[in-house]
């Protein structure tokens, strides 16, 4: 039996479209970032961007947090990264969010800013006892 070439590319892209269909996405309520001041004495400024969504700057007072949520764009390419500022402590940058080291199962990341520097809670609720990104680097 002779299948056409139209035939065969539109089994091919229907395929392909389940294929697509099929693959784990999240939407704009599925991913967030969450990062707490936890320092003893000092506000932290914060202003987290991705290329595409600037977060802004936010003062976050000892105690307080911010948070946002956002979707990615399905091919796990999302990153959003922060820069801290603390008056006693100086400056600190670090990815807030990589779609692409996320998983299937981890699109919620929650940060603790700390004296040593910036600390992520784990999938399994634990706050990593060092951290991920220290003062000034």
């Amino acid at each position: 039996m002779v299948i056409s070439t139209k035939l065969r590319a539109g089994v091919v892209l229907a395929a392909a479209l389940l294929v697509m269909a099929a693959r784990p996405s999240i939407s704009s309520t599925d991913a967030s970032v969450y990062i707490e001041n936890s320092l003893p004495t000092s506000e932290v400024t914060a202003r987290c961007q991705s290329r595409d969504d600037d977060i802004g700057r936010h003062d976050i007072a000892v105690g307080d947090s911010i948070s946002w949520g956002f979707g990615d764009n399905g091919w796990s390419e999302t990153l959003f990264w922060c820069d801290l500022n603390a008056t006693d402590y100086g400056v600190l940058s670090f990815d807030a969010y990589k779609g692409h080291e996320a998983g299937v199962l981890y699109y919620h990341y929650v940060w603790f800013v700390e004296e040593d520097g910036v600390h992520v809670r784990n999938q399994y609720g634990i706050v990593e006892p060092l951290p991920t990104k220290s003062w000034g680097n």
